[in-house]
């Protein structure tokens, strides 16, 4: 995919080519919102119910 950028425009296809690379890198250190929804899931199954006064 990123080949046809590159061919139609190679500075563009360099960008696009890091850029994938960058959110890939990022997709796999657990800082995407996968990991932030897997996060609230885990808080809300640790919560419990406050008493009431």
């Amino acid at each position: 995919m990123v080949e046809n950028f590159t061919k139609a425009d190679p500075e563009y296809g360099q960008r696009l080519a890091e850029d994938l690379k960058a959110a890939a890198a990022k997709k796999l250190t657990g800082t995407g919102t996968a990991h932030a929804n897997e996060t609230v899931h885990q808080a809300e199954d640790a919560a419990h119910e406050a008493k009431p006064y």
